[in-house]
């Protein structure tokens, strides 16, 4: 089995949903924003 880690900074939109498959695969799905600008310069994209 492999694990994965992801550090996520910024506002949970909704309560996460978590769904198990028969596998055992676990899924967890949630919304999420931040206030952080996406770029620098928005003409350039930089």
């Amino acid at each position: 089995m492999g694990i994965n880690k992801v550090i996520l900074v910024g506002n949970v939109g909704n309560d996460p949903e978590t769904r198990a498959f028969p596998s055992g695969t676990t899924l967890c799905k949630f919304r999420m924003a931040t206030t952080e600008p996406r770029f620098k310069d928005r003409e350039t994209g930089e």
